[in-house]
């Protein structure tokens, strides 16, 4: 992963405890548990900007707006009407 800084934030006690509890049920530590989300929530945050922030529900499909649109309206939305 390359080099490593410390640093500090402020946590909300129930988010904190919750992290830590997911991180020992995964058996990871939790400073893999917060790269982890960091870094898939900085990924979901790329994929977005790709798409035009047209963005999918839960990692696959369509949003809402496109679930009933054909291919020609999805690409026309994508690119701009052509």
């Amino acid at each position: 992963m390359g080099s490593h800084m410390k640093t500090t934030m402020d946590i909300a006690d129930d988010v904190l405890l919750r992290a830590k509890q997911c991180a020992r049920a995964r058996n990871i530590t939790l400073r893999n548990l917060v790269e982890d989300a960091l870094y898939s929530e900085l990924e979901r945050q790329q994929e977005s900007e790709v798409l035009g922030g047209m963005t999918v529900v839960d990692g696959h499909g369509l949003t809402e707006e496109f679930s009933n649109a054909s291919w020609t309206e999805i690409r026309d939305a994508s690119y701009g009407s052509v």
